[in-house]
């Protein structure tokens, strides 16, 4: 708009937009089909460069590309300077599989054109005017084989991860986002190549030519066509290397660029395995694995100080800064702010995927060879959901527990059920073998789905497809915010699995005992087992509750924002969890022998004791504002029920002690009344008595062996996590003893137990907030 315009120059465009339109009706929206709601939605305008992503990135174009020379694809480049362009392309792949867009992360490297490709892979392209000394440093291969096969390697890594994370078991927009722009990974691969077919010679008579024919397809370049590449430069440098070329005189560098080589192919290795697990084991990919993570150990890390930093050449800098040589993508969301991760950060990301998937593939080795059986698939998956990982990895996750091809190719979701039932329902596995053979036979001569053993058996399988896989494919594979959300929504179909179990499925199974080859007391035992399935199922549904209720104080979800509303989530935890443990105990005293789970259910009970008063989450800084304003004039303490209400009503589709409510409004006041009454000498009192009971529950949890805990494929995070608690319970127990002790000094003055109190570091627990609450 032009600033010297009068106000009598402009015209009102109010008619013309009421004549376009009056032809529409109320909620009708004119809009292109090529267009989603949230394209036009993020198209949006508003001449704010924080939100106006093409204005950032016009005003970063002329502000960051003013001083560069102009973009050039041949430059020659040495050893040193090819491990910087490598490193700061991993930045971006690292800052694209962490979940942002590929136009604002790998597009953004000029290189990654068609023709910037085509023209860097030319041996008979260089920059113009290199003195005779910087080309005995700077070889054409290490540009035309080396700086290649990188490319060829970090495109078709990622090309594999971007299908992964395509699978639609993720969230778009909220995890990832999969917009290719106007790119494909082929085509830019392809370029890296020679046309398929030449040209064909133009005739001699172009009256008599022959109509022009159609366009050559690009090539299609194939997990072994980039393999093949990295091998060669991997080759090609280690001659170099042997031979004492005159570039390759620094051994630290050459290592460092082999290094980079064989990270490539073992990178690309496992990956592309991952997708063809009929031509491949998991001990195939671990091999890569194990190598990858040994290269990784070379590479420089976030907690390091790097010795010396390069400094890139302008020419080099043009790789990586918008160019006007290189125009902004035709996206429908155009490249938007994002910074990118540290070389550091980006191996860092590296070394923990690397780490991460040796674990997925211990766990499915475990799994085929009949190590590992339904807790540990449960302890599995409840350890990972409580990492945050990148997309790509809990993707992946997903497709290894739920896809048969993986986990599943061996052993069908019937033993999945079987496997549940032999941990929580108290039958020796004899009987339960016998019950399910049995019910197999009788299903083959069945004709009619409605017959006895069709309904159970689908029973069972409904189990563990619709249920226990599920829930485990929520826990590993959804980001922590969303797993808590799914579980709460899967509570109510679990309980209604209970009561169907209790009303239709064990009738029966009842009805078949006296078919099976079982004496009287065998019968008598498996009847009265039978009658635990819908509590193993509610056990479950409890366990799942209680994992989503807790997480709402981690960081990743920051569901809690004030000390009150924290207070709340540990008083409302330690019901639930004192619930569970009744439940366990009763599960527990109900055998008449122990059976295989027993330790198990031992173990988790121990666990739910000891989490009356420490549970494994660090409280969050506040995340998400108050959803109930000042202004509406609520009375203090209705408002505040409405917010527990609000934060825990959930829990009400759980079954409930039979004294009160899980999520009781009035117990809880009750509760905080007779906190405030109590003495903080008193109170220090009765929480290091409690802290010293789940010291004793964790002590005790610590000597079941791992493998009847569920642990043992992959014990360290739950070691850890185990030793963290009671070394935070043992030292929240002596901080409370010695306050004790002071609290009975008579001699103790104001001034002193204030400094007291400043100085105790509180750990997680919620008797030290009850405390802060009565100052």
């Amino acid at each position: 708009m032009d600033p010297t315009m009068q106000p009598s120059e402009f015209i009102d465009a109010i008619p013309l937009l009421e004549s376009a339109l009056a032809e529409l009706s109320k909620g009708q929206l004119v809009r292109d089909e090529r267009y989603g709601m949230m394209d036009l939605m993020s198209a949006i305008e508003i001449n704010d460069g924080r939100t106006d992503t093409f204005l950032h990135a016009q005003k970063e174009r002329q502000a960051r590309s003013a001083d560069l020379p102009p973009f050039n694809p041949s430059v020659e480049l040495s050893a040193e300077e090819l491990l910087w362009v490598h490193d700061e392309l991993l930045r971006l792949e690292a800052t694209f599989r962490d979940g942002h867009p590929l136009s604002s992360t790998l597009w953004t490297c000029n290189l990654l054109r068609p023709p910037s490709l085509a023209a860097l892979c030319d041996p008979g392209r260089s920059a113009p005017g290199p003195s005779v000394e910087e080309d005995y440093l700077r070889p054409t291969d290490l540009r035309t084989v080396v700086l290649r096969a990188l490319l060829l390697g970090t495109l078709k890594t990622s090309e594999i991860m971007w299908e992964e994370t395509g699978k639609a078991q993720l969230y778009e927009h909220e995890d990832v986002h999969l917009s290719l722009s106007t790119l494909s990974f082929n085509s830019l691969m392809s370029a890296c190549y020679p046309p398929a077919t030449p040209s064909p010679p133009l005739p001699a008579d172009p009256l008599r030519a022959d109509p022009p024919s159609r366009q050559v397809q690009e090539r299609t370049v194939s997990v072994d066509d980039v393999l093949r590449d990295l091998d060669e430069a991997l080759q090609w440098v280690q001659e170099a290397q042997a031979s004492g070329a005159d570039w390759a005189e620094d051994e630290k560098v050459l290592d460092q660029l082999r290094f980079r080589l064989m990270m490539r192919i073992d990178l690309l290795y496992a990956t592309a395995l991952l997708t063809f697990p009929a031509h491949t084991s998991p001990r195939t990919i671990t091999h890569h694995l194990d190598r990858l993570i040994a290269y990784c150990s070379a590479f420089p890390s976030a907690s390091e100080t790097p010795s010396s930093v390069f400094t890139p050449s302008p020419a080099l800098r043009a790789f990586f800064l918008p160019s006007a040589s290189i125009p902004l993508l035709a996206t429908q969301q155009p490249p938007r702010p994002v910074t990118s991760m540290s070389v550091g950060e980006a191996y860092d990301q590296l070394r923990n995927m690397a780490s991460d998937l040796k674990g997925l593939m211990s766990f499915w080795s475990a799994w085929i060879e009949g190590d590992a059986v339904w807790k540990d698939l449960a302890e599995w998956t409840r350890e990972r959901g409580r990492k945050a990982s990148v997309p790509y990895m809990r993707s992946i996750q997903q497709s290894v527990i739920a896809s048969p091809t993986h986990l599943f190719s061996v052993s069908n979701h019937l033993h999945l059920s079987l496997s549940f039932l032999r941990i929580f329902v108290p039958l020796s596995p004899t009987h339960l073998n016998t019950l399910f053979s049995t019910l197999l036979s009788l299903r083959s001569t069945e004709t009619d789905p409605s017959q006895l053993a069709h309904k159970a058996i689908g029973f069972f399988e409904r189990l563990a497809s619709e249920f226990l896989i599920k829930s485990s494919v929520h826990l590993c594979g959804q980001n922590r915010g969303r797993q808590r959300r799914l579980a709460i929504k899967s509570l109510r179909g679990w309980l209604e699995l209970a009561r169907e179990a209790d009303e239709q499925v064990v009738p029966l199974l009842k009805s078949l005992l006296p078919s099976l080859p079982l004496d009287v007391a065998g019968r008598q035992e498996l009847e009265h087992g039978l009658q635990s399935i819908s509590k193993a199922i509610e056990v479950q549904s409890m366990l799942i509750a209680l994992e989503a209720l807790m997480s709402g104080l981690e960081e990743h979800v920051g569901l809690f924002d004030a000390e009150e509303e924290k207070r709340q989530a540990w008083w409302t935890g330690g019901r639930l969890a004192a619930h569970l443990a009744t439940l366990l105990t009763d599960l527990e005293t109900a055998g008449v022998a122990r059976w295989e789970g027993v330790e198990y259910v031992e173990a988790k009970q121990l666990e739910a004791k000891a989490m009356i008063m420490i549970l494994p989450v660090t409280p969050a800084p506040p995340k998400f504002s108050n959803p109930f304003l000042a202004d509406l004039a609520i009375p203090p303490r209705n408002a505040a029920r409405g917010r527990f209400l609000q934060r825990f009503s959930w829990l009400d589709v759980l079954p409930q002690p039979k004294s009160e409510e899980l999520a009781d409004w009035g117990a809880y006041e009750m509760a905080v009344g007779e906190a405030r009454s109590t003495t903080p000498g008193q109170l220090a009192e009765t929480a290091a008595k409690a802290y010293g009971a789940a010291v004793a529950a964790l002590t005790a949890g610590a000597t079941i062996p791992l493998a009847e805990r569920g642990v043992a494929v992959q014990p360290e995070p739950s070691l850890r996590r185990l030793a963290a608690l009671r070394r935070t319970a043992i030292a929240n127990q002596n901080r409370l003893s010695s306050l004790t002790r002071s609290h009975d000094e008579t001699t103790a003055t104001d001034a002193g137990e204030k400094a007291r109190r400043t100085t105790m570091k509180w750990d997680a627990a919620w008797f030290p907030c009850w405390m802060e609450a009565q100052q």
